[in-house]
């Protein structure tokens, strides 16, 4: 019986090595085109986003991928028209108050998106009292007339001098007399002028932030008062 022939070497392995090469050569081609499509900046987001974001110590965790958000750059007309806004809160504030005869502080911080004004107790409370009378309903009534038409949160603190005090309940100190009077307001700018509830937060800060000398009378009557915060939000509507 004829023996059958012995197979030799299979000669056509080389061309799945050529095949591969060819596939490479293709991607990379591929790669090159789209890569002379595309922006300078968007092939520098792109090289900075893998120099951070792959590897074990990527942002990405392991092998991921983590693209650095855009900062929000707002346009110089929405800052025009945002700190003309806060100007005219200013002055509607201001020629509400003149009404009033109040003497009243106000003061604007347009990166911070706020207006205080700080009101003498004097011209809302009656010495060691934390009720309202009637012309701190007037006062008040004129400054809620102007909030009611702006957005953003209303922060009411109330402040003393050092003069200690002798009262009872909710009034025991100056600490708990601040807070009274700063609750006193809220509650009216909530329930008579019908700012939305969530919108206000009080605080008492008592004699602990005094802005003038508690050895003078001067001085202590001008750190017993009601500071209002405005702080408006930056919309575009």
């Amino acid at each position: 019986m004829a023996k059958g022939k012995k197979k030799g070497p299979d000669k056509t392995f080389w061309m799945v090595t050529f095949s591969d090469l060819l596939s490479l050569m293709l991607t990379f081609f591929v790669l090159l085109l789209s890569m002379s499509t595309m922006s300078s900046q968007e092939l520098e987001r792109i090289s900075s986003a893998f120099e951070k974001g792959l590897g074990v110590l990527g942002h990405g965790g392991p092998f991921g991928l983590f693209v650095e958000p855009k900062e929000v750059v707002i346009q110089p007309s929405f800052k025009a028209a945002y700190r003309n806004r806060m100007k005219v809160l200013h002055q509607n504030l201001s020629s509400r108050l003149a009404q009033t005869g109040t003497q009243a502080e106000l003061g604007t911080h347009p990166e911070k998106g706020e207006v205080s004004l700080s009101l003498p107790n004097e011209a809302l409370f009656p010495s060691g009292a934390a009720e309202l009378d009637a012309r701190a309903r007037y006062v008040l009534g004129q400054v809620g007339e102007v909030l009611r038409h702006v957005n953003g949160r209303v922060h009411v603190v109330g402040h003393s001098d050092n003069v200690p005090i002798a009262g009872q309940g909710r009034k025991k100190d100056n600490w708990a007399l601040s807070l009274d009077r700063a609750i006193s307001v809220a509650e009216f700018f909530a329930g008579e002028v019908h700012l939305d509830s969530n919108r206000l937060s009080v605080a008492g800060y008592g004699p602990a932030k005094p802005i003038a000398d508690n050895s003078t009378e001067v001085g202590r009557e001008a750190n017993r008062r009601i500071t209002i915060k405005i702080f408006t939000r930056r919309t575009r509507g």
